[in-house]
């Protein structure tokens, strides 16, 4: 049989591994708020359907299509399910040759105009057809 001194040391443990795992829940949640804050807290504007063109004398050399984009405090918009298709020198969509740049995630940066893929990304490429 046990004596009443090795009762009160389970009873202690037993009591301390719970708050242990109280203390370790409670940190676990703070520190989960405190990310998904501060992750917000970066986010400027958000939209669907998001679309942008460069032109260079007045011919339209790239479209990029977005199904959402996000910009964020420092100006750069993170990009969701995004086509990139790139038009000819004369500003027309390629009419022999087909270029279509997709992905699900890309980086864009307005102060220096830059498009950067942020994993897989595939690219259908189609050489000019001989006439």
């Amino acid at each position: 049989m046990l004596d009443c001194g090795m009762q009160i040391s389970v009873e202690r443990l037993r009591v301390g591994l719970l708050a242990g795992a109280g203390v370790l829940v409670l940190a676990t949640a703070a520190f989960l708020g405190y990310v998904r804050f501060s992750g917000r807290q970066d986010i400027r504007r958000e939209t669907n359907a998001f679309t942008y063109s460069q032109t260079v004398k007045g011919r339209t050399r790239f479209t990029v299509h977005a199904a959402k984009a996000i910009q964020h405090s420092d100006g750069k918009y993170t990009l969701h399910d995004v086509e990139i298709v790139l038009y000819d020198q004369d500003g027309e969509k390629q009419a022999n040759a087909v270029y279509r740049i997709y992905g699900k995630q890309f980086e864009y940066d307005p102060d220096t105009g830059g498009i950067r893929a942020v994993g897989e990304v595939h690219m259908d490429l189609k050489a000019p057809q001989a006439d």
